[in-house]
């Protein structure tokens, strides 16, 4: 097993293992970032350690865990560019989602945003209820709410 799977680092919000085509690998989240260290196969050449692909939480526009079988879920992570998914055990996965899902909540991506001229950036300023909503929605996904109590929900929302 790679030394990077077996000693972590201080700063770590939270971490978990994954599995990802056949490998393990694992996923720590940071307060700014989350990295996500690949075990290399056994029959790998030696080469040098390169730094692990890293996704800076500013980046991350929405996180979901979606079952997938018995014991398992789907972290399901998009960001402006990407969708990336990682299995891993349910608990480990809804621990992990609302891990991350509070530290984005935390920071508030950077936008550009216009005002009476050149467009400058700062935080994104959400919908006084898109919270709300994006937890609707995750329950919707997640199968514990109907198509009929989300949208029920949603116009109570609205009416709030």
């Amino acid at each position: 097993m790679d030394d990077d799977l077996r000693s972590a680092p201080s700063g770590i919000v939270i971490e978990a293992l994954c599995r990802e085509d056949g490998k393990n690998s694992l996923i720590r989240v940071y307060p700014d970032r989350i990295e996500w260290i690949k075990e290399e196969s056994i029959s790998s050449l030696p080469r040098p350690k390169s730094q692990p692909p890293v996704i800076p939480l500013r980046t991350v526009t929405s996180v979901r865990a979606r079952k997938d079988g018995p014991l398992f879920s789907k972290l399901v992570l998009r960001t402006g560019e990407a969708t990336l998914s990682f299995r891993m055990y349910s608990p480990q996965a809804v621990q992990m989602r609302d891990v991350i899902a509070g530290l984005v909540a935390a920071e508030p991506p950077e936008v550009a945003v216009a005002v009476g001229g050149p467009a400058t950036v700062g935080p994104a300023v959400a919908a006084p209820n898109a919270d709300e909503l994006r937890q609707l929605e995750e329950l919707r996904d997640e199968g514990l709410l109907s198509p009929e109590q989300f949208e029920a929900a949603k116009a109570q929302l609205g009416s709030g």
